[in-house]
């Protein structure tokens, strides 16, 4: 066979350069409203496949998609609305802190490649466009300024999944990458990931506008009382499941709302809201100003004892899901209440013990007798009520810590092993605010009575 001599190979390379396009590697390029001005300018405009609308250092070049580049927002003017002339194909993504207003993003659509994206914030931005694509997507607030929100508002349909990092490199406490939904599919049909990296970053997701996301959630590392769920206003509902991964103890969800959030759990009432994957004690914590409700189940995962729930916070959670969680029940603020109109059956663990440390618990509805292994009294002004219905609170022993009261709202909601001493429970405890309360039969599960 003939060796291809040297010309003939040369030729053949030439050819072959000249038939395929060059891959470039991809640019950072930064948006230019106003291309009659050397360098980039802020400002509205439309982003398409055919304007030369970006700086790249030297000159103002024509956005191609093909490799793809990443766009940066904020030169240090006054923002704008960017609206996409065409689907846009993207790399990262930056919106950078400084100048007038914030910028959003509207109109057509983004891909957002086909590997992992970041879209950086460093103030307040909004992506309104419809976000399509398999790529994952990675949120973070810049590092010298920790406070960014994101807010999505498309129609999104990517499948990678959403994780909302702490800031990215920042050490500031309680430092925030906050991403605000305004719309049900906000987040695509992936996982919502909560990155957190230690105590001092707080990332939060902010549900608005009275919408329904039905993704899982999943939590790791997370371990100060910072929310990191909100909702802020609308009646919300959350479909998926959360699930606590390794690292941190605490997860707080918070409604500022009423009737602010709902966690149904993963396939509406009955499924999964509250979960965990973890080996190790976890607790959701509830809280907020507003009012919401747990209607589906939560659940222990792998580990003994490994889940529970504290109630925090001025506002109201009611929880009436068939749970199934182990662990300890907190009521430290506002009310905690246990609602058997729809389904007649235990909310708190009977092996898991009850704590009161200045909140009330409120049964409501039904006819179940809640029962819980043992009731600590802590340091507080705690109550006891109930709304509706017949059911009734076995609180089992009682044990009374340096500064707690309680007080039972009625006569036979609850009862309790503890004895009388000098014919009451103690001056710590009262019904109805003006009588001190008593073990009615002086034995096991006696109702407290006047």
């Amino acid at each position: 066979m003939k060796t291809p001599t040297t010309p003939r190979l040369c030729k053949f390379l030439v050819a072959f350069l000249l038939a395929v396009p060059m891959l470039l590697p991809a640019a950072n390029l930064t948006w230019d409203a106003n291309t009659t001005t050397t360098g980039s300018q802020d400002g509205s405009g439309t982003w398409d496949n055919t304007a030369a609308n970006w700086w790249n250092g030297t000159a103002d070049v024509v956005w191609s998609g093909v490799t793809p580049d990443a766009a940066l927002f904020g030169s240090g003017g006054a923002a704008g609305t960017v609206t996409l002339g065409a689907n846009i194909v993207s790399g990262n993504i930056t919106f950078n802190a400084g100048g007038v207003g914030n910028y959003a993003i509207a109109g057509g659509g983004f891909q957002l490649g086909l590997t992992n994206r970041t879209i950086f914030v460093s103030s307040s931005a909004t992506i309104n466009s419809d976000i399509t694509g398999t790529a994952p997507i990675l949120y973070h607030s810049g590092a010298n300024a920790p406070y960014g929100t994101l807010t999505l508002g498309g129609n999104n349909t990517f499948t990678g999944g959403f994780t909302i990092g702490p800031n990215d490199g920042g050490s500031a406490p309680n430092t925030t990458a906050a991403v605000r939904a305004t719309s049900g599919n906000a987040f695509g049909t992936g996982t919502i990931t909560f990155n957190q990296q230690g105590s001092l970053t707080s990332p939060r997701l902010e549900v608005t506008g009275g919408i329904t996301i039905t993704n899982a959630i999943a939590a790791t590392g997370r371990n100060n009382p910072s929310a990191a769920v909100v909702a802020l206003s609308g009646a919300n509902v959350l479909s998926g499941t959360f699930t606590r991964g390794a690292g941190g103890a605490d997860f707080s969800i918070a409604t500022e709302a009423a009737n602010g959030l709902t966690l149904s759990g993963a396939t509406g009432t009955g499924g999964v809201a509250l979960g965990s994957a973890a080996g190790f004690p976890r607790n959701y914590i509830l809280r907020g100003t507003g009012s919401g409700t747990v209607s589906g189940i939560i659940a222990t995962g792998t580990g003994a004892n490994n889940l529970g729930i504290v109630k925090a916070g001025s506002g109201t959670w009611t929880l009436s899901g068939a749970n199934t969680f182990t662990n300890g029940t907190i009521v430290d603020g506002g009310t905690l209440t246990l609602d058997y109109s729809s389904q007649n059956n235990s909310k708190l663990p009977d092996v898991g013990p009850l704590t009161l440390g200045g909140g009330t618990l409120n049964l409501s509805g039904g006819s179940h007798t809640e029962v819980v292994v043992s009731t600590t009294i802590g340091a507080g002004n705690s109550s006891i009520t109930r709304s509706s219905g017949t059911s009734t609170l076995r609180m089992n022993a009682i044990t009374r810590n340096r500064g707690g009261v309680v007080d039972f709202g009625a006569a036979s909601i609850a009862d309790t092993d503890a004895l009388n001493v000098n014919g009451i429970l103690g001056g710590y405890a009262t019904v109805a605010g003006s009588d001190w309360a008593m073990n009615s039969t002086g034995g096991a599960d006696g109702a407290v009575t006047a």
